[in-house]
């Protein structure tokens, strides 16, 4: 612990938490769910944000118990001994080749749908953000998760507007067509 440094408040830490456990599900899991259950999707959110939080208050209260900036590896290598920490890592490490660019086509699709950009113009966003991303790194954990933060604050104010939007505009009651026996046959239809 005499060696790590705080740079992370309480609103930072949960900003990191919630984009990193949530991150582009936030958005694909609601939209796939409007596939299946129409108006009843609204819930998606609330409930991807019950069976989440569990998960937020365990890292938590590891954190608080045994500070580390190694975080997850940190944890498991207190469990199961160094080597599958270091597998850990290495994992973790494995993800940003494959997540980043999937993310990044994600968020570019939004601008798509809200601009009608062309490809060459959702090339240059990726890009964009991509050295946005790289120079933030580059500025330390604090300014990543002030970053994080702020966009955990407006995708709550957006999930909030949504479902404002959507509850006023609700002519039909709530689970009305939604049957829960019928749930595993809706879930096989997309595999």
């Amino acid at each position: 612990m005499s060696g790590l440094k705080q740079e992370l408040g309480l609103a930072q830490g949960i900003g990191l938490l919630s984009t990193s456990l949530l991150g582009t599900g936030v958005f694909a899991v609601p939209a796939l769910a409007a596939l299946v259950a129409g108006n009843n999707s609204l819930w998606a959110w609330p409930v991807l944000i019950i069976l989440v939080f569990p998960i937020a208050i365990v890292f938590a209260i590891l954190g608080r118990h045994y500070p580390s900036a190694g975080g997850v590896a940190h944890f498991v290598g207190m469990a199961f001994g160094s080597r599958l920490e270091r597998v850990t890592g290495w994992l973790f490490l494995s993800v940003i080749p494959v997540g980043l660019p999937a993310a990044l086509q994600i968020a570019a699709g939004f601008g798509q749908a809200m601009f009608g950009w062309h490809s060459w113009q959702l090339l240059l966003a990726e890009l964009g953000t991509l050295a946005l991303v790289w120079y933030i790194g580059t500025r330390g954990a604090s300014s990543s998760a002030n970053l994080q933060t702020v966009i955990a604050g407006l995708i709550v104010a957006l999930i909030v507007a949504i479902w404002w939007a959507a509850i006023s505009n609700l002519r039909i009651s709530p689970f009305r067509h939604l049957v829960i026996s019928n749930l595993p046959g809706y879930l096989l239809r997309y595999q």
